[in-house]
């Protein structure tokens, strides 16, 4: 039982570790992908928020 609890915190800390890279590559493309899209129909206050960041 002692060596169970080890390989479980591994495990949260690999799940914790991969969910967040996908959710900061998921941010990144929904907040790439509509700057580029959205430039060209209006650059109002979008192109000012993605310069700030």
């Amino acid at each position: 039982m002692p060596q169970i609890w080890p390989m479980n915190w591994v495990i949260l800390f690999w799940i914790f570790a991969l969910t967040f890279v996908m959710f900061m590559t998921f941010l990144y493309f929904t907040n790439f992908s509509p700057k580029i899209s959205l430039d060209k129909s209006h650059q109002t206050t979008l192109s000012h928020l993605d310069w700030k960041w």
